[in-house]
């Protein structure tokens, strides 16, 4: 008889051995539809590069697992996967890339459907950037601190709450919130 918080982990034994590539590979293969939902939800025109990031954040959440706590899988590896595809559009935010012009020059030297649908994109990609440099500066200083130590220092609620010296409660409010102005500036 197992012990009942192990009878409530479902995602344990459909993954028994994660370590093993196979169950690794079949822990993603059966969460790449919720990885592929996050992405869109969050861009729409970038979800395909999103979607990897997540497939890499899982793999990582699935190195620090543990089942023995009584926690789905997707529950612990949601925040991975969020965190590192957060992580993905600022770094996007931030950096000009130079593969964005060389996308370009390439697509100009083919023909010219590709050409546009180039440029296309390298405006998409400017506007997101510019979206969600636009949201970020909306923020206030305290909620810009909470998103970047929940979603890029992976920290939990509780430990960000307690470094900011605010209760949990107040902190799950200003990340909704923050998180609500963030999709709100981007949409």
């Amino acid at each position: 008889m197992l012990p009942p918080i192990l009878g409530q982990c479902a995602s344990y034994f459909a993954y028994p051995n994660m370590q093993n590539v196979d169950g690794r590979d079949a822990a993603i293969r059966n969460h790449d539809k919720l990885i592929c939902a996050l992405a869109k939800r969050i861009s729409r025109a970038d979800s395909d590069d999103l979607a990897q990031e997540g497939r890499i954040a899982m793999l990582r959440a699935l190195e620090t697992f543990d089942p023995t706590r009584g926690v789905e899988l997707w529950t612990y590896a949601k925040r991975f996967v969020l965190g590192a595809m957060l992580r993905f559009l600022a770094v996007e935010a931030k950096e000009p890339h130079g593969d964005d012009v060389d996308d370009l020059v390439a697509s100009i030297a083919s023909p010219e459907d590709n050409a546009e649908e180039a440029i296309i994109h390298t405006e998409e990609r400017a506007a997101q950037r510019e979206r969600l440099m636009k949201g970020l500066a909306a923020l206030t200083d305290e909620e810009r601190e909470i998103i970047f130590l929940r979603f890029f220092e992976m920290k939990s609620s509780r430990a960000v709450a307690e470094q900011l010296g605010i209760s949990k409660g107040d902190e799950s409010r200003k990340a909704k919130s923050a998180m609500a102005t963030l999709k709100e500036r981007a949409a």
